[in-house]
């Protein structure tokens, strides 16, 4: 079998994500989740499908508004809250059994959230690997003609896929809680792939990923090992060797 060459592939062979949704929110405000951290080999995700939420700001800065089609990632498994952000006292929430995920609820009367809750699945070990490279949060934004607009159609797969898991999580179709774990895994894949073509990319893989002489690195070497980079990638000059 022919060995794909692009950096993408190539990661995700060898380091193969698995998704799984575990909660539908449906409140009304105030509300707010105090999310623990997550444990080994779990990455958590939030998809905002309708309403707004704020994200605190561990640090104290302002916090960071998600919107309809935004996708939170938290590649670290951080500890994290989201609230709606009008600061009054949340409206105590329970549970039922909904058709593929269980549904959180609450009698709030204020502006309404819609909002999927997953965990990405990795072995502890690969996980680790890439805490390294990645952010501690990660905002893919799905709306189509953004501020920030993807180049391709990325953006547009995203929101279609987005589009897919919110009626798989809304209405009782057979293997509909196996959809929305297969569908997951697309969804990092697709992310992953948004982070690269925006302009605000993030730090690390993604920011050499995006730079069109520095990616053929990341097909030469797995990640973790040393990777060496031609000094004209880096320089712009001719080549004279290779650089570490």
């Amino acid at each position: 079998m022919l060995e794909s060459a692009d950096w993408l592939s190539h990661l995700l062979n060898l380091v193969p994500v698995s998704g799984q949704v575990e909660h539908h929110c449906l409140f009304g405000a105030p509300w707010r989740l105090e999310l623990d951290t997550s444990g080994a080999g779990e990455i958590p995700y939030h998809i905002v499908l309708a309403g707004t939420a704020l994200l605190d700001d561990p640090d104290g800065g302002p916090p960071v508004r998600l919107s309809a089609g935004d996708i939170l990632i938290l590649p670290r498994g951080a500890a994290h809250s989201l609230h709606d952000g009008s600061g009054g006292r949340p409206s105590p929430m329970r549970q039922r059994l909904g058709s593929a995920v269980p549904i959180d609820e609450n009698d709030g009367e204020g502006e309404r959230l819609d909002m999927l809750c997953g965990r990405f699945l990795l072995s502890p070990t690969h996980e680790r690997l890439l805490r390294t490279y990645f952010p501690e949060r990660f905002v893919a934004r799905s709306g189509v003609g953004g501020p920030d607009a993807a180049p391709s159609g990325t953006r547009t797969q995203l929101a279609a896929l987005v589009g897919l898991m919110r009626v798989e999580s809304s209405e009782e179709n057979l293997g509909g809680h196996a959809m929305l774990n297969g569908l997951s895994a697309a969804l990092f894949t697709l992310t992953m792939r948004l982070g690269s073509e925006t302009a605000e990319a993030p730090a690390g893989i993604l920011a050499l990923a995006g730079h069109p002489r520095l990616a053929p690195a990341l097909s030469a070497e797995p990640p973790g090992h040393r990777v060496r980079l031609p000094r004209r990638a880096l320089s712009g000059g001719p080549s004279d060797g290779a650089h570490e």
